[in-house]
């Protein structure tokens, strides 16, 4: 499809004002509102609940122990995909000190919500699949997640082993992950100078330690024995890595991603917005119990364009978006189930393992 900027911008002022006229009619609000509370409530009680059983009488053994903590991992999940999301990009409620107060629901997963922040609003939405600019595609060593990075022997074999390395996603980001993350924003200019680094460095390894000793260091004093306390802690996070990894995954390295509209350098060729739809796949759209869980980020195409409209907007906005793309002659990706986007994302992985 060739570059047209005087038709892919008309699409997008297309689509704004239908979205616009939508919220309009309708007379709603953009942002979750009241929808959002009772889903904040659960999401915390499965995350909390479980924890505080660990120390009561019920605790009686090791497989209760690690069953709250896997309970916990699956509370995590809700928090991070269904609550965090929506408030750190400002789309969860009109006032803003509630975004920030439930922002911060990531510090009690570990994470570090202003890091996240800049990681993921201000990089990863603006240079979607752009190879040096969108930390989401970086992998590792071991883990090629991009066609622009260099192909290693040892990935020919990623797509069977990078599933155990999403399960430690969590893992990273609760120990050196955003340390490096820090260095690398003063580096960019996402950290003014050295005195913001000072701050938010120090922010950051207080909440570091009160994570570690809460959710952790007052398990293994309390509650005998301490490495049933280890391998549920563990368990936890690698529940939660490897579904969060794979919800975000599989919305945008898959085998329908265009990383040939950007180029190398980190300059994006195509008109933003249809870049993002180039890039990012929607999947079991027709699900609502699955669109509640992953908050509905499986609709990835309508949160890239509208990040700062709630998740509970994204199925009605689907229709205009899709309606819209398909007028304009844009793609519009989507995938019939979790577990196909799933085997697509695994798909790519041999792909860009052996290509």
């Amino acid at each position: 499809m060739g570059y047209n900027a005087r038709m892919d911008k008309e699409f997008f002022r297309v689509l704004k004002s239908r979205v616009n006229t939508y919220f309009k009619e309708n007379k709603i609000s953009k942002k979750g509102g009241a929808k959002m509370w009772g889903k904040a409530i659960v999401s915390i009680m499965v995350y909390t609940v479980p924890f505080v059983l660990l120390f009561t009488p019920l605790n009686s053994s090791i497989w209760f122990t690690i069953g709250m903590f896997a309970l916990m991992g699956v509370g995590a999940s809700l928090i991070g995909l269904g609550i965090m999301h929506d408030a750190n990009h400002g789309s969860l409620s009109n006032k803003k000190w509630v975004n920030t107060f439930l922002g911060y629901s990531l510090n009690l997963l570990g994470g570090n919500s202003k890091i996240w922040k800049m990681q993921h609003n201000q990089l990863h939405h603006t240079h979607t699949n752009v190879e040096g600019m969108d930390p989401d595609i970086e992998g590792n060593a071991i883990l090629r997640l991009n066609p622009d990075k260099e192909k290693r022997r040892i990935h020919k074999y990623q797509h069977i082993y990078g599933w155990g390395l999403y399960s430690l996603m969590t893992v990273s980001w609760i120990t050196a992950h955003e340390f490096k993350l820090i260095k690398r924003f003063k580096e960019t200019g996402l950290i003014a100078n050295i005195r913001e680094k000072r701050q938010v460095l120090s922010q950051l390894i207080v909440w570091k330690v009160l994570y570690w000793f809460i959710f952790l260091g007052l398990p293994m004093i309390f509650i005998a024995p301490w490495w049933a306390v280890l391998i549920g802690f563990f368990l936890m996070h690698a529940i939660s890595g490897l579904f969060l990894s794979m919800v975000f995954q599989s919305a945008h390295v898959v085998p329908t991603s265009d990383y040939k509209s950007k180029e190398k350098e980190g300059v994006i060729q195509n008109n933003w917005f249809v870049h993002q739809l180039s890039n990012t796949t929607n999947f079991a759209m027709k699900s609502k119990w699955f669109t509640w869980l992953v908050g509905g980020l499986n609709y990835q195409i309508e949160h890239h364009l509208f990040p700062n409209i709630s998740h509970i907007h994204y199925p009605e906005l689907s229709k205009l978006v899709k309606q819209t793309a398909q007028e304009f002659a844009q793609p519009y990706n989507t995938e019939p189930t979790f577990w196909s986007a799933v085997r697509n994302h695994g798909k790519m992985l041999k792909m860009l393992g052996r290509c």
